[in-house]
């Protein structure tokens, strides 16, 4: 689970809608009291009413997506988040928590749609699990106010992380092949060249 009072400040700085009606997190338990959410209700990856349910459209709240750290996930994630927020640009907003690897695939291909709100350092401890469940919990951090005292946070991040926002206000990223594209009067890469 991502801390909470991370997640709390994004409320508050209003990358969230302060009405938590109007919020959904994607990819948790649903389990607000003793799981792995943020908000009561929450999508997650397996079950029947998973986040890629069929038929199921992430428009007309605020988002908040912490997936599975794996490329494919991430991958998939970003696609659907393309796809759905033409749908209903002035009602959806995503908060997106992922790695920072500017050189991955899944980076290259939709971070530029996105704002960076922040990037933590390597070793931040941002993510918590419940202690009946990890290994010599007694000897772990508890997490306290940042996921309750069933928590525990195991480890750092092995790596930076970045925490991504889009709504319609969001101005993308222009790279240099784009502007070139844009410059030379819509010019293919081949002629570019």
């Amino acid at each position: 689970m991502f801390h909470k009072e991370e997640y709390t400040k994004f409320i508050d700085a209003g990358y969230m809608s302060k009405d938590p009606k109007q919020r959904q997190e994607v990819f948790s338990d649903g389990d607000n009291i003793t799981g792995n959410s943020l908000e009561p209700g929450g999508w997650s990856l397996e079950n029947d009413n998973g986040a890629y349910k069929p038929g199921r459209e992430w428009t007309g709240k605020s988002f908040f997506l912490n997936t599975v750290y794996e490329s494919a996930h991430l991958h998939q994630m970003l696609k659907k988040c393309h796809e759905d927020f033409p749908k209903a640009p002035t009602t959806t907003s995503y908060l997106a928590v992922v790695p920072h690897m500017p050189n991955s695939t899944w980076w290259k291909a939709y971070a530029k749609e996105w704002e960076t709100v922040v990037i933590y350092p390597q070793g931040s401890l941002l993510f918590t699990a419940r202690a009946d469940t990890t290994f010599d919990s007694d000897n772990l951090q508890r997490a306290g106010a940042a996921g309750g005292q069933h928590r525990v946070f195991v480890s750092g991040c092995p790596w930076p992380v970045a925490v991504l926002y889009r709504d319609v206000h969001t101005v993308p990223k222009v790279d240099p092949v784009l502007l070139s594209h844009l410059r030379f009067g819509h010019a293919d890469c081949r002629r570019i060249d």
